[in-house]
């Protein structure tokens, strides 16, 4: 029997392992990384606060709900599917800018600038495990 490892799996184990070791090196427990929701609240905890992560949970509802309503609406050629297109596009920007918002938090907390937290948006894998095990110090707000 062959192991396959997907890039997807690579990925998800490569952001495990980073915020891991950047839990670690927080303060926090690092078995927060492997539960979704909770290692997400915890990165708001860390980075900015925990009033956001709900916000950032929201718009992403939103936008979820209304990727749905729109792949809905076009399949059956209902009239909405503009409107609710707009919304998920709206809803959309406003989540990935709380996200590159407290990435940039994030990547303040330990010395680096915008361009960190860029990566850190983008190609997260990498970013993640730069975090967690190279030699940067976590600044305390």
């Amino acid at each position: 029997m062959e192991l396959l490892i997907t890039p997807s799996t690579a990925a998800a184990v490569a952001i495990i392992l980073g915020t891991y070791f950047m839990f670690q090196k927080v303060g926090e427990e690092g078995w927060k990384a492997m539960i979704p929701f909770y290692s997400e609240y915890t990165e708001y905890k860390i980075a900015w606060n925990t009033k956001m992560f709900w916000v950032q949970l929201l718009l992403n509802s939103v936008t979820f709900v209304a990727f749905i309503t729109v792949y809905v609406a076009l399949m059956m050629h209902l009239t909405f599917a503009i409107t609710a297109l707009m919304i998920m596009i709206v809803f959309g920007i406003a989540a990935l800018t709380m996200e590159t918002k407290k990435s940039y938090k994030l990547s303040k907390r330990f010395g680096y600038g915008f361009g960190f937290s860029l990566g850190l948006v983008f190609l997260a894998p990498i970013f993640k495990l730069i975090l967690g095990l190279d030699e940067s110090k976590y600044i305390a707000a």
